[in-house]
Parts: structure tokens; C-alpha cells; sequence
């Protein structure tokens, strides 16, 4: 049984094999697999895809409010105590 059949016998599998893919990724030993499974993740199911992109997209522009916000503190404290 090949991962795209595994993949189409039942939802769950997609989310479970997400979930293992990107544990792994972010754990110290990576296989060099897991880009290649999250791109047939994706060919099965489109949506998720999307799904995840956008996550992708919010989380970019939550760190670049966090940094801006950041820096706009900084600089807002250092001007208080330099005056």
C-alpha cells in the first residue's frame, strides 16, 4: 500500500501523518522524507493545503507585529530615558 492509498481510506490519516511529519521536522533527527510526504499530503487534499498556507501567511505576520512591536517599545524606553 502506497501513502496516497493510505492516505484516501480514511481522513484521519491525513491528520495523523501531519502530525508525525511535522513533529519530526522539528525534532533534532529530520528525515529527509518529510518535505516529500507533506507534498503528497497536499496533492490528496487541497484544503489542507490552503489550510495551511494561510496558517503560514498569519503566523509570517505575527512575528512581524511582535518585532515591530518590539523595536516601537524599545525605542519608546529609550527616548524616556535619554529626554
Amino acid at each position: 500500500m502506497d501513502c496516497r492509498e493510505l492516505l484516501g481510506q480514511n481522513p484521519e490519516n491525513i491528520r495523523r501523518l501531519m502530525q508525525l511529519t511535522v513533529a519530526n521536522e522539528l525534532s533534532p533527527t529530520r528525515s529527509p522524507n518529510n518535505m516529500l510526504l507533506l507534498t503528497v499530503v497536499f496533492q490528496q487534499s487541497p484544503d489542507l493545503a490552503a489550510k495551511v498556507q494561510l496558517l503560514i501567511v498569519i503566523t509570517i505576520s505575527v512575528v512581524t507585529i511582535q518585532i515591530f512591536t518590539k523595536e516601537a517599545v524599545r525605542e519608546s524606553l529609550l527616548g524616556t530615558i535619554i529626554n
